[in-house]
């Protein structure tokens, strides 16, 4: 279907550059998804920004194979009111939106 058009990644593999730089930039994304709900950066915690770069390594590799992954991080981190879980979908689409037209092309 011409609706369903979806991007693949170039660069999947982490240890390039390039599929580093698109590490970062999802685990970037997954960070502003979960202030955007919580309020809170997870940019500025080390330990989770490295649980958020794991993860999106995962969430790129399952991209590959699937249209759709979901990345869910319980306790990515805790504040006076508890525990904070991070679950947010990425799909292929949202993807080819982060990444530009310079890393990706048309499946």
């Amino acid at each position: 279907m011409a609706d369903e058009a979806v991007a693949k990644p170039l660069a999947d593999n982490a240890a390039s550059s390039d599929g580093a730089a698109l590490a970062e930039t999802v685990a970037a994304y997954l960070a502003a998804e979960f202030e955007a709900r919580e309020g809170i950066d997870l940019r500025r915690d080390q330990l989770a920004w490295g649980q958020l770069l794991r993860a999106a390594r995962r969430a790129l590799a399952d991209l590959e194979r699937r249209p759709i992954t979901n990345v869910n991080l319980p306790c990515i981190i805790s504040d006076a009111a508890g525990p904070r879980h991070l679950d947010v979908t990425v799909t292929r689409r949202i993807l080819a939106g982060l990444s530009g037209p310079s890393r990706t092309t048309k499946l």
